[in-house]
């Protein structure tokens, strides 16, 4: 699914109706920070996405396992996946940042795995081929 803001009359804003234009869900009312009527578009998640795939930021997972607060003998999983910069990880470390700073559940242990998204194609030539009728 894409949502596109687009610019529509004030009045429409107002309502706060949907409005469906060539097959794409489409969001009224002003962007925020936006002043008064004026619209902007909004960039797509996929175009941000592909902007920092393009500057070397590659599919990272974590496997976290935390302590319970009521029961610190018992650890239970969160995984946590977004794109980041690999070696050193700097939205992986904000948001462990943020979970030590406003979280209760003590961290115990984090697992880190990364790929590229984005990879040359692969290609292997065939040596033979058979046909079946």
């Amino acid at each position: 699914m894409i949502l596109v803001r687009l610019a529509v009359p004030c009045a429409a804003a107002d309502t706060g109706r949907s409005e469906r234009t060539s097959g794409q869900n489409v969001l009224p009312g002003p962007v925020s920070g936006a002043k008064g009527c004026d619209h902007m578009a909004r960039v797509e998640e996929s175009d941000s996405s592909l902007a920092l795939q393009l500057r070397n930021y590659r599919l990272t997972t974590a496997h976290i396992l935390y302590r319970l607060p009521d029961h610190p003998s018992l650890l239970q999983e969160y995984i946590w996946q977004d794109l980041d910069l690999a070696p050193r990880f700097p939205v992986l470390n904000k948001f462990l940042r943020f979970w030590e700073d406003n979280l209760d559940g003590k961290l115990h242990s984090v697992k880190v795995a990364h790929t590229g998204i984005i990879k040359p194609a692969e290609v292997r030539t065939v040596s033979g081929g058979l046909y079946i009728n």
